[in-house]
């Protein structure tokens, strides 16, 4: 089921706000020129309030594309209760879904690494083994591309392998983690030498399979959600895990020993420009300081509690984080105060994970969840259910849908995995799902790591050699990126008083400058601003131009138009400014065009 909601249009017409009348300065006889060659100083411009909108769903049509069912090389090797990465192996320039699945209900043994076309989901390869060693059904996986190689990593047991495009092992080493696999790589550069490494648990390696360091007092179990990221900004990334952050060379920044193991994510939560750590173990949520000192706690009502994921979900430029428990989904404002929650079943393992995305490309974020029985696209501001598909089934582990355009054709699709059969419904492998007009948002070809961040990685797959960091950014973890608007905010254009120059009446010209404000809390891109001869109610273009963007709550100059006394009609001239790109797909350009234009009504210089 979805609901759609209606959007009120912009309004037809332009309405001239105000009139303007100038001074002459004094006339030159000499026709030495007085006229500033300078544009003036951008300025800033004064906040309108309430500069939004409701978003309106539109088509939000999903259909299952294709789904891979069945392991055609090792059955039945076809239950999914990790998330599959979409990295493309092949050279084709189809991206590809890698992932790990076990058999029957094994979901906590051995298990195989298995790679598929995007495009229709054929087999590319399935191992169970890497060097002598037996992948494990559970363990997350990760790729990055290092120069020309592909480099997939993935948990077996005992340790870490690396494998590439073809599935070949190329190294295999020891590394702690809890039943040998139950962990998720994730790729970063700890020592700042443009490489990719490689985080498992608490071990972190070189792409050659070097060990560069591993925490101290690890019992296997402690850090398997751990990420690599640059927290402090010196071009090294630091090793994050649940009760603990360590420096590019493995010393503990700190340990919070009163903390057990948990999925942490990452983001600024209060807005203040430096990011805060999350740990989600059930039942609770912690958000700690760098310093690793605590800001606050939630204590859920039932138990679980999985990855987090930090995304604007209601598109007021601040985060949030979605957590997913056993009986309900949650989202959390920045302070921990709950803003929405959605009653679900989750209760088998209760640490399942979510992801963001804005498929109408109407600058309102879906959240996407799937629980035992039943995929859930939730609007991210209410909460409100736009999708409730009952064609899933799975024991639940740490998965989450992964949104991604697995196919390149310009539209995202969402990939569900499903594993063990539940509540008597059945069915294996993962559903890749999209839109059945093709007109969801655009997404990356990429999504390589279950620790997912945008800047993370390249849309080639490479590693950032200086990375932003992407709570400065976008903001998010777990989240992806459309290529719209994010948020319900709108620009708000009207041009202000202008600046004129009539040094110059005896040739029977003047110039005019025209400033362009923007109230609104979003930048205004490829603004028209039109001079118009009015005569009457009728209307004719004299001049114009295109300023590439006039940014938020500031402004932007344009001209010098030069007029003269032919120019304006019986009532003068109009000058207006129009904003010529949407803000989504249902036409909506700013939040007010009744302050849009303003006219000259004499000629000025008489």
């Amino acid at each position: 089921m979805f609901r759609v909601f209606v959007l009120p249009m912009a309004l037809a017409g332009l309405v001239a706000c105000s009139d303007y009348e100038f001074t002459a300065v004094p006339d030159q006889e000499d026709g030495t020129a007085t006229c500033p060659t300078d544009v003036p100083t951008a300025y800033e411009a004064s906040p309108v309030a309430g500069c939004e909108r409701e978003p309106e769903i539109g088509v939000f049509d999903p259909e299952v594309e294709w789904r891979w069912e069945a392991n055609p090389i090792h059955a039945p090797y076809d239950g999914v209760e990790t998330p599959p990465v979409v990295f493309e192996i092949t050279g084709d320039g189809v991206p590809d879904l890698i992932f790990t699945a076990f058999k029957n209900n094994e979901y906590n043994q051995t298990g195989a690494l298995i790679a598929v076309d995007g495009a229709d989901g054929s087999t590319l390869f399935s191992h169970k083994t890497l060097l002598g060693h037996n992948v494990w059904g559970i363990s997350g996986v990760a790729a990055v591309r290092i120069g020309s190689e592909v480099a997939i990593f993935v948990g077996t047991e005992g340790g870490l392998a690396r494998v590439d495009a073809a599935g070949n092992t190329v190294w295999f080493a020891d590394a702690p983690s809890k039943g040998g696999g139950f962990a998720a790589p994730a790729i970063g550069d700890v020592d700042g030498d443009g490489q990719a490494d490689v985080a498992f648990g608490s071990s972190v390696f070189a792409a050659d399979g070097t060990l560069l360091f591993q925490a101290a007092n690890d019992d296997g179990k402690r850090y398997t959600g751990s990420f690599l990221v640059d927290v402090d900004g010196d071009g090294r990334d630091e090793l994050v895990s649940g009760p603990a952050l360590f420096d590019d060379d493995g010393t503990a920044l700190w340990t919070r020993t009163d903390l057990e193991q948990g999925w942490p994510a990452i983001g600024d939560l209060d807005g203040d420009g430096v990011p805060e750590i999350a740990v989600v173990r059930r039942p609770r949520m912690v958000v700690l300081g760098l310093d690793g000192v605590e800001k606050w706690t939630v204590n859920f009502a039932e138990q679980g509690g999985g990855p987090p994921t930090v995304a604007d979900f209601d598109g007021d430029g601040q985060a949030e984080i979605g957590v997913a428990c056993k009986q309900y989904y949650r989202v959390y404002e920045g302070d921990g105060s709950l803003r929405w929650e959605q009653p679900t079943q989750e209760l088998s393992s209760g640490i399942t994970g979510s992801s963001v995305f804005d498929f109408e490309g109407d600058g309102a974020a879906e959240v996407v969840y799937a629980d035992e029985g039943t995929l859930w696209v939730f609007d991210g501001s209410s909460g409100a259910v736009e999708l409730e598909w009952d064609l899933h089934n799975s024991g639940t582990r740490f998965e989450y849908p992964t949104i991604a355009d697995v196919d390149a054709d310009g539209a995202a699709e969402i990939i569900v995995p499903h594993g063990r059969a539940m509540h008597g419904t059945s069915s294996r492998g993962f559903s890749v799902i999209g839109s059945a007009a093709g007109m969801w948002a655009p997404a990356r070809e990429v999504w390589n790591q279950h620790a997912y961040f945008i800047t993370n990685v390249n849309d080639d797959g490479t590693l950032p050699g200086s990375p932003i960091a992407n709570w400065t950014s976008w903001n998010n973890f777990r989240a992806a990126n459309s290529m719209t608007p994010v948020g319900l905010k709108l620009p708000d254009l009207s041009p202000a008083a202008p600046a004129t120059c009539i040094s110059e009446c005896h040739t029977g010209q003047f110039e005019l400058m025209v400033p362009v404000e923007n109230g609104g809390e979003v930048d205004a891109e490829f603004v028209e601003v039109v001079i118009e001869k009015m005569d009457g109610s009728t209307a004719t273009m004299i001049r114009g131009e295109q300023l590439a963007v006039v940014p938020a709550e500031g402004s932007n100059w344009a001209g010098p138009f030069e007029l003269e006394a032919s120019d304006f009609g019986s009532h003068g001239i109009r000058v207006r400014v129009v904003a010529t790109v949407p803000f989504g797909s249902d036409g909506v350009y700013e939040c007010d065009t009744s302050n849009n234009d303003w006219t000259l009504a004499t000629w000025p210089c008489d």
